[in-house]
């Protein structure tokens, strides 16, 4: 069964996601910079989703 699979398990897939997850809070808690960024990048979304249009 497991070789239906490979690579492409669903668990392994969970488990990068939480992975990843953790890595961009304790990224958010730990680095300033990356927490400008995130505000930049929201700011120019929804700048971008009002002036579209």
């Amino acid at each position: 069964m497991l070789s239906l699979f490979g690579n492409h398990h669903p668990v392994r897939h969970a488990k990068s996601f939480k992975y990843a997850f953790h890595g961009l809070f304790h990224a958010l808690i730990n680095e300033p910079n990356f927490r400008i960024q995130i505000m930049i990048a929201v700011a120019s979304v929804a700048l971008g989703w009002h002036f579209s249009g």
